[in-house]
């Protein structure tokens, strides 16, 4: 996905509308922003952030591609916007990292941990879905990150889809190849393969 290349970058616009509700600089403020930005989801969740993951309609222990992770510890909790998980690391950004309580220059930057790492974190809850926030009828999905599909299980590449597309099923089937689960997705009536792993 070439996201190392992306690594001390700051990924998030500020100045864009959805980083217009709340505290700015606060870690609540900016995940709340950066769902809205990047996978176009308002939970509608308030209040410090100790108190997100137990408020969260979907969620879970895994951590996932476009959720928001959550923590418990000190007075008021954190919460860290998860962008992509892929190959046993975690990429994220955050805001108020330093508990400086204003908006920083190492507000937003893309950081990368390794996932073992990031469970140990002190305080870790659990992880907000994002996508499944998203209203899908049965049969349907959304690609967790830029999702390639192929010709065949595991072949020749015919086309990309952005992350959080919808993808519609042509069957209940699978096949494993290559270290995946290929399902079959219709792409403008045709039909092709792509990576369960990767279909949330």
């Amino acid at each position: 996905m070439g996201m190392e290349s992306y690594l001390g970058k700051r990924l998030g616009n500020f100045n864009s509308s959805f980083y217009n509700d709340g505290i700015r600089g606060q870690c609540v403020w900016y995940v709340r922003g950066r769902a809205k930005e990047k996978a176009g989801v308002d939970t509608g969740i308030r209040g410090d952030a100790k108190t997100w993951y137990s408020q969260a309609k979907h969620k879970g222990k895994e951590l996932r591609s476009d959720s928001i992770a959550c923590f418990g510890g000190g007075s008021f909790g954190h919460v860290i916007y998860i962008e992509l998980v892929e190959n046993g690391w975690v990429y994220y950004t955050e805001a108020n990292a330093n508990a400086d309580n204003t908006l920083s220059s190492d507000d937003g930057l893309l950081k990368r941990s390794t996932v073992s790492q990031f469970y140990a974190r002190k305080g870790y809850q659990g992880c907000i879905y994002l996508m499944d926030y998203k209203s899908r009828k049965k049969g349907e999905a959304a690609a967790s990150a830029n999702l390639h599909y192929r010709k065949s299980p595991g072949g020749e590449i015919a086309g990309t889809l952005p992350r959080g597309s919808r993808v519609t099923f042509a069957d209940d089937s699978r096949k494993k190849a290559g270290g995946y689960t290929w399902r079959k997705i219709l792409v403008n009536g045709k039909v092709y393969y792509a990576a369960e792993e990767y279909l949330v």
